[in-house]
């Protein structure tokens, strides 16, 4: 027996004792729960470690660590004792070691590698074999794709078999062209098709060229059209035989020969000749069915009306009967005409009253009659067509999908004849028992998500504070594994996707797993936490000297006190031996600052503008001309020529920097070009620029309606279009976006149309075949027959708008109408109404995206690009414009998941508008030079910091100005003055809550004493 199993089989009978736990605590049971909590401990250290192999996609390693003595799994099927909670609680009242939780997911994903391993290996095997016998790229290429899709242990689906299977598709992809070309020198019709099967039926995840791919698919499409002439044309001299001789039968047999053929080799595309020499044939029989089935119809009815004579039928029914009989314009039996004419004389003769009281009668009888009969068949259609609806409802419960349901209950309501229908209460019924089942497993989703949120706020407020203790380490950590515990026992992420609509539980446990991690890292960082307060205390800013002072003192004997330690590890003696240094020089640094810190108050008090800054800080390098800060603050003086170019630009007078009108930015752009003649060198001058350039792009997206000639008018200037129209109105009109239609046949193949489809309905026999006229996919210029025979029937009798047209009409009725207000975002909202219009083809929605966000890019300018550049990248990677959207068929599934992910990778509307919104502000704030506040850039203690007469504003944004493009490299200002040397504005940091926060990178740019302009936020 194990050791562990000795420990867990002690506890076990402990704890099934009648008596419940033991009251009192005997030195075994102390060792017992000793032992356990260090098992347990021991199980999640190995359980931890084989979880991350297995998250690296080192499934074998982490296998091979499970199976060392003891067998992990084993181990934790033997510690997962029932009811675990009640026996912490128990070791926790009595002072027993308390046992950490068991990480059961981690063991249920190494379960879940085990079994993958399973189906794997032979793969594996295979690979190996056709590795060493050099076989053909195409067998090992479909091997790898097998193994990537049952290897999915890191990295998503294709684990980290992705790479291979690029590689090998790269490999067949060289060698497609060569056995293209060869398998049509040899005209090998098999190979061909089998090159069409995979070059469009595999799961590509490289692009697979189109010209390649077009190639393929008009060679197999030209030999399948020959093979089918080759079958088809020995049947012409036959058919014109059995045509020119009448005879039906062989026309028939012919003709559905000819359909075989044509269904065989999947063409309808053959030579018009071929055709000519079938149109007839066909027509011939559907006439002579017609015939047949009017004679059969005239006899049927001749015998009928025998029969009425024999049983002496009354006038109400041999009347309509010899009437029917008449409409068939076909000769009747001698012996029936006379049989009924010798039978209507002698009725003649009978009493005209008595007569017309039987004809009276007789028709009411027939009234009643037909009347039930019509009832009979309407309550039989009624209860077909509720059928019909109870299955397409049921269907869509099947797949869950709600929103389908959802649409066909409602309507249903429209049919009230229907809504009674017990089939149709049932699938009803069971679309609502679905909703409930869908609130459930939401509900369940949002209390998942709480607890794990509330554990990763518990677990970041608590590594926040720098005094947390090793207790409130441990709560945090047991709070987040019980949170982790309860997604198991629910089944996990993946389980619950259904209810899970947003991903916020997958969101909410990468968070967990983030936050685990550092949870981790704080508790193994103990031994250094105290060094690291003190360094951060040292590094902290501390005006006031007494204080300064004050803190010097404690850390240096703080650290005297560390140094004592004994046992501290490599990485504490480390962060001590760096505390000393910075201790030194931060005892150096404040002595020499106190030299001089009556003189840099002074500069700190001039700090009102930059004429008064500049003579603090000439003042100073005069006083102290040894002093480190000298050097800086005269080269920070002669940057205040371009503090006061910036100064000078509030005198402009602009007006509301936003325009509510094109006719109001002539006269903005003048005031920003005078004032860059005036100062040319200004550090205002790329931000105006770029305001300039926004007032362009205003101007042109929301052209001035006042150049419009009135309504009343003769004759006149037109509005002027917009960029936005100008940029779109054209593709929205393009036919095949804003008219386009479609018919749909049983099978679930839609055919685009337009205009007239030229439908034509061919009866042969009792059955009906339907050809129309649809787009050429291949040539939208152009028109191709569509046979619809039966079994297959048109779903759409009349042609129904593409699910594109009605949003690209929203969409062009909607350019006309943008404003100021929304000239900016319209693209970005139309590319979200696109992105969320997921019944349209994809192709489609990809191709209006692309052009909208292009247009979104011109008008609205370059920060748009680093919005969607990815997107803008990936869409022009995949082409979508050169894609045969009009044959979904001839899409590539790789293409289509391709722009499944381009969409799903799609920022969102209100993160595009938000960085929109924050361009603009960045904007205006160089626009409006809205100065809150003055400071002075210094550095105490080798940090960066921003100092100030008054005190700093509760927010805002600092900037300083230092040189430009084109100024000397030692910065140095021309005897010109700043009009003619180039400044430039630089952000060096933000104010929150009254503080600075200085970039120390960006801060180094600028010389000390450089004047700080703190703009609103």
């Amino acid at each position: 027996m194990a050791d562990y199993q000795r420990v867990v089989e002690y506890l076990r009978d402990v704890r099934q004792n009648q008596n419940g736990l033991p009251q009192q605590v005997t030195d075994e049971l102390t060792r017992a729960a000793e032992e356990y909590a260090a098992l347990c401990t021991t199980a999640n250290d190995r359980l931890r470690q084989c979880s991350t192999f297995l998250q690296q996609g080192l499934r074998s390693e982490a296998i091979h660590l499970a199976e060392q003595p003891p067998n992990l799994l084993d181990l934790v099927a033997a510690l997962d004792l029932p009811d675990p909670d009640a026996w912490t609680e128990y070791c926790q009242n009595n002072g027993l070691a308390v046992p950490p939780a068991l990480q059961m997911d981690r063991a249920t994903q190494l379960n879940e590698a085990y079994a993958q391993g399973a189906g794997l290996d032979d793969l594996l095997a295979t690979h190996r074999r056709l590795a060493l016998s050099r076989a053909p790229v195409r067998e090992r290429l479909a091997v790898v794709r097998q193994i990537a899709a049952v290897d999915t242990s890191s990295n998503g689906a294709g684990g980290g078999w992705e790479k291979d299977v690029r590689l090998f598709e790269k490999a067949r992809l060289k060698e497609l062209p060569t056995a293209f070309h060869q398998a049509m020198r040899e005209k090998d019709e098999a190979r061909i098709h089998e090159l069409m099967t995979e070059v469009h039926g595999s799961p590509w995840l490289e692009p697979v060229p189109a010209d390649l791919a077009q190639a393929v698919s008009d060679a197999d499409a030209r030999f399948r059209r020959a093979a089918a002439e080759a079958e088809l044309r020995p049947l012409v001299e036959p058919l014109r035989e059995a045509f020119a001789a009448h005879d039906l039968p062989a026309c028939r047999r012919l003709v559905a020969y000819w359909k075989q053929v044509i269904e065989r080799h999947q063409t309808a595309d053959l030579a018009a000749s071929l055709v000519d020499e079938v149109k007839p044939v066909v027509a011939y029989i559907a006439d002579e069915d017609k015939r047949e089935a009017k004679l059969k119809r005239f006899r049927d009815a001749c015998k009928a009306f025998g029969a009425l004579l024999d049983r002496d039928a009354p006038d109400a029914e041999l009347e309509p009967a010899w009437a029917r009989l008449k409409a068939f314009e076909e000769p009747l039996p001698p012996d029936l005409d006379q049989r009924y004419r010798d039978k209507k004389t002698a009725r003649e003769r009978a009493a005209s009253r008595q007569h017309w009281m039987r004809l009276a009668l007789a028709a009411a009888v027939i009234i009643v009659i037909g009347g039930a009969a019509v009832l009979g068949v309407v309550l039989f259609q009624q209860t077909q067509a509720a059928k019909a609806w109870a299955r397409r409802i049921a269907d869509a419960d099947s797949r869950r999908d709600l929103a389908t349901a959802d649409h066909l209950v409602e309507q249903v309501k429209s049919h009230p004849e229907l809504q009674n229908n017990a089939d149709v209460l049932a699938a009803v019924n069971r679309t609502r028992l679905l909703h409930d089942e869908f609130n459930r497993q939401r509900a369940q989703v949002a209390t998942l998500v709480d607890g794990l949120n509330a554990a990763s706020d518990a677990a970041e407020q608590i590594m926040k504070q720098p005094d947390a203790s090793d207790e409130q380490l441990a709560t945090v950590s047991g709070q987040m594994q019980r949170a982790s515990d309860q997604v198991t026992a629910a089944g996990g992420a993946g389980n619950l996707s259904w209810g899970d609509t947003e991903g916020k539980l997958a969101t909410a446990m990468v968070r967990w797993t983030r936050v685990s991690k550092d949870l981790e890292r704080t508790e193994s960082a103990a031994t250094e936490k105290e060094i690291g307060d003190l360094t951060a205390s040292l590094e902290r800013d501390t005006p006031d000297p007494a204080v300064d002072r004050a803190q010097l003192a404690t850390v240096s004997d703080r650290l005297a006190a560390i140094r004592s330690w004994s046992g501290l590890n490599a990485d504490a003696k480390a962060a001590a031996e760096q505390l000393g240094q910075k201790l030194a020089m931060r005892q150096q640094a404040y002595a020499v600052e106190q030299n001089a810190a009556g003189a840099v108050e002074a500069v700190r008090n001039q700090a009102t503008s930059a004429a008064s800054l500049a003579k603090a800080l000439l003042d100073f390098t005069r006083r102290f001309p040894n002093d480190p800060r000298a050097a800086d603050f005269k080269q920070a003086a002669a940057y205040t020529a371009w503090g006061q170019a910036a100064e000078a630009w509030r005198r402009s007078d602009i007006g509301n920097p936003l325009p509510a009108t094109a006719a109001e930015v002539p006269k903005k752009v003048d005031a920003v070009q005078t004032y860059l003649t005036s100062y040319p060198g200004t550090p205002l001058k790329a931000g105006l620029q770029n305001y300039v350039d926004w007032l362009k792009r205003f101007a042109a997206a929301v052209p001035d309606k006042s150049t419009a000639a009135p309504a009343t008018a003769p004759a006149g200037p037109a509005e002027a279009p917009g960029s936005w129209n100008l940029a779109l109105s054209d593709f929205f009109a393009n036919p095949l976006l804003s008219q386009l239609q479609y018919m749909e046949r049983s099978d679930g193949r839609r055919f685009y149309v337009m205009g007239d489809i030229k439908r034509q309905d061919l009866k042969i026999q009792d059955q009906t075949t339907i050809v129309f006229q649809a787009l050429d996919p291949k040539d939208a210029s152009k028109r191709v027959p569509v046979l619809v025979d039966p079994p297959l029937k048109l779903i759409t009798e009349t042609p129904q708008p593409a699910p594109h047209t009605k949003l690209v009409q929203a969409l062009a009725q909607e350019i006309n109408q943008i404003d100021p207000t929304n000239w900016e975002t319209w693209g970005i909202n139309a590319a979200e109404r696109v992105r969320n219009a997921e019944d349209l083809d994809i192709v489609v929605r990809a191709v209006l995206l692309q052009r909208i966000l292009k247009a979104e890019l011109q008008i609205a300018g370059p920060e748009v690009g680093d919005i969607y550049g990815p997107t803008m990248a990936s869409l022009e990677k995949q082409k979508p414009d050169d894609v045969p959207w009009l044959d979904p068929s001839a899409v590539p599934d790789t293409t289509k998941r391709a722009l499944a992910a381009i969409f799903a990778a799609m920022p969102s509307a209100d993160a595009a508008k938000a960085q929109i919104a924050k361009n603009r502000a960045a904007m205006l704030r160089i626009v409006k030079f809205d100065i809150t506040g003055l400071g002075v850039l210094l550095k105490q203690s080798d940090q960066w910091t921003v100092v100030a007469k008054a005190a700093l504003p509760p927010t805002g944004v600092l900037y300083t100005v230092v040189p430009g493009e084109g100024a000397s490299a030692t910065g140095e200002v021309a005897t010109t003055g700043p009009a003619a040397v180039p400044g430039a504005l630089l952000q060096i940091g933000t104010v929150d809550q009254g503080k600075a926060s200085v970039d120390a990178t960006t801060a180094s740019r600028a010389p000390q004493g450089s004047i700080v302009y703190i703009l609103a936020p």
